[in-house]
C-alpha cells in the first residue's frame, strides 16, 4: 500500500450504516493524509515593492479582459489589455474602479495583492451579496475566500465533495436521531456502574462517526485532501442534508398560501391558518404559528412570498400550473446558501473563462524564482521524512540543507541567480501529479 494513498483496488469500499471503522482506521487514514499539510501562509509578509506594480498590472489586464467579456459593447472603448502600457494603466488607477461594476461576479481584494505567496486566481474574491439584494449567497464566504484554495485543491475539494455526497447519501436517513444526551445523563446517575462515556453517546453521534470515518476513508483516494479539509466537507454536507429536510416541500407551502388568496379570494391570515390546518405541512407548523401569532422572525412568509412573485413575474391573474413552475424554481434559493464546493465551482468556472494563468512559481531563501508548472516542492527530509517524488529528487539533493518555501503567484520571473542556474539552467520542471499543493487553511 501506497504511503500517501489507500490501493486503488480499495476506492470502491462499501459504506452505509452497518460498515463500521474502528478509531485505529480513522489514525490510519489521518496519517495517510498528513503529508498532504502544506505550510501556511504569512499573513504578514508583503511583494517587493519593485514587483508590486508588475502585479498590479497584471490585475488590471485581468479586470479589462473581463469588463469585455461581460459588457462587451460598453467596453468597447477600451483598447485590448496587452496593449496599455505601465504608464497608462498606472494613470487609470489599474482600473481598479471596474470591481464595483454590477455586472462582475468577483473582485480582487486590495490586501491579497500584496501577499507574495499567491497566484492571480487565489487573490480572486466572489461576491457575496448581489447588485440591489440584502440575500448573502455563500454559507460562510469569508472563511471559503480566507483560505487561498489554489486551482487544484479546488479541483479536488468540489470531486471530493461530490463522492462523500454519493456514497455518504445513507446518513440522510437517520438525520431525525435525537441528539441530545441528558436523558442518558441522567440514566448513568442512576446507575453509575454502567459504562458512562458510552451512554452519553447520542443515537445521531454513533451514526455521525460511522459516516465521518468512512468520509475520511473515502479522502484518501483524493491526491492533496488532508484531514482538515475532508472534515470541513463532511460538515458542510451535512448541513446541506439538514437544510434540505426543514425545507421540505416549503415551495408547495408558499405556493398553496398564494393559491387560496388569488384564486379562491381568502384573506391572507385566513389562508395561512388553512395551510397550518394541514397534515402535510407538519415540519412547518412552527413557522406557521409565528406568522399566524404575529411573531418576531426575521423574514415572514408573507414577505417570502412576495419576493417570489416578484422575481418571477407573476400576478394574482398567472395560471396555477406558471405559478407552481415559479414557486418550485425560486423558494428554496430563498432560504439555501451556497457552500464552498459550490463556491470553488464559480471560482475555477471564471479562471477558465478569464485564461487565468494557473502555473506556480516556487523559490528559494536569497534566491530568485524559477518559472514552473504546477509545482510543489518537499522541505528537507528532517521536515518532510517521506521519499521525494521524481523529478525533485536530483534537483533537492543540492540543498539538503536549505529550506524550501513554496510561493505561489501568477507571473514570471527570469531564473537569474549564478548558482542556482549552474544547476538547473533555463529548466522547466513539472510537478508529479500525487505531489502535495500549498492549501493554507487544511491543517
Amino acid at each position: 500500500m501506497d504511503d500517501t494513498i489507500l490501493a486503488q483496488e480499495e476506492s470502491d469500499e462499501r459504506t452505509g450504516a452497518g460498515v463500521i471503522l474502528s478509531k485505529e482506521d480513522q489514525a490510519r487514514y489521518a496519517k495517510l493524509l498528513r503529508p498532504n499539510i502544506p505550510p501556511p501562509i504569512d499573513p504578514y509578509s508583503n511583494v517587493a515593492w519593485e514587483d508590486y506594480d508588475q502585479v498590479e498590472e497584471r490585475l488590471a489586464r485581468v479586470r479589462i479582459a473581463c469588463y469585455k467579456i461581460v459588457k462587451p459593447e460598453a467596453a468597447h472603448e477600451l483598447k485590448e489589455p496587452e496593449e496599455y502600457t505601465e504608464d497608462e494603466l498606472c494613470q487609470e488607477s489599474y482600473f481598479r474602479h471596474l470591481d464595483d461594476d454590477e455586472s462582475f461576479e468577483w473582485f480582487f481584494h486590495r490586501d491579497d495583492s500584496q501577499k507574495p505567496e499567491l497566484n492571480d486566481y487565489q487573490r480572486i474574491v466572489l461576491r457575496n451579496f448581489l447588485p440591489d439584494s440584502c440575500e448573502r449567497q455563500y454559507c460562510y464566504h469569508d472563511d471559503y475566500r480566507s483560505r487561498y484554495h489554489t486551482y487544484e485543491i479546488d479541483s479536488v475539494y468540489v470531486k471530493y465533495y461530490g463522492e462523500i455526497s454519493k456514497k455518504i447519501k445513507w446518513i440522510a436517513d437517520y438525520l431525525h436521531l435525537d441528539r441530545s444526551t441528558e436523558v442518558l445523563l441522567h440514566f448513568a446517575e442512576v446507575h453509575p456502574a454502567l459504562n458512562t462515556r458510552q451512554l452519553c453517546q447520542s443515537p445521531w453521534r454513533n451514526m455521525d462517526t460511522i459516516a465521518w470515518r468512512q468520509a475520511l476513508r473515502i479522502a484518501t483516494h483524493f491526491p492533496h485532501m488532508t484531514v482538515r479539509l475532508a472534515a470541513f466537507a463532511y460538515n458542510e454536507y451535512i448541513i446541506e442534508l439538514n437544510t434540505d429536510a426543514s425545507l421540505k416541500d416549503i415551495d408547495l407551502l408558499y405556493f398553496e398560501i398564494w393559491r387560496l388568496v388569488a384564486k379562491e379570494d381568502r384573506r391572507y391570515l385566513d389562508a395561512v391558518k388553512e395551510v397550518y390546518e394541514m397534515d402535510k405541512f407538519a415540519i412547518h407548523k412552527r413557522v406557521l404559528h409565528a406568522e399566524l401569532n404575529a411573531l418576531p422572525v426575521f423574514v415572514t412568509i408573507k414577505q417570502m412570498i412576495y419576493s417570489i412573485v416578484k422575481e418571477g413575474g407573476i400576478d394574482l391573474k398567472a395560471k396555477e400550473d406558471e405559478a407552481r413552475a415559479v414557486f418550485s424554481k425560486l423558494a428554496f434559493g430563498k432560504h439555501k446558501t451556497m457552500n464552498m464546493a459550490q463556491y470553488a465551482e464559480k471560482m475555477m468556472e471564471i479562471a477558465d473563462r478569464l485564461g487565468l494563468d494557473k502555473k506556480v512559481l516556487v523559490f528559494l531563501l536569497g534566491v530568485t524564482f524559477i518559472n514552473v508548472q504546477t509545482l510543489a516542492l518537499a522541505l528537507p527530509s528532517r521536515y518532510f521524512p517521506n521519499p521525494l517524488p521524481y523529478p525533485f529528487t536530483g534537483l533537492l539533493s543540492h540543498f539538503t540543507h536549505a529550506p524550501l518555501l513554496i510561493h505561489l503567484i501568477g507571473d514570471r520571473v527570469p531564473l537569474s541567480t549564478p548558482s542556482l542556474s549552474t544547476i538547473v539552467p533555463n529548466h522547466t520542471f513539472e510537478a508529479h501529479p500525487s505531489t502535495p499543493h500549498d492549501d493554507p487553511n487544511t491543517l
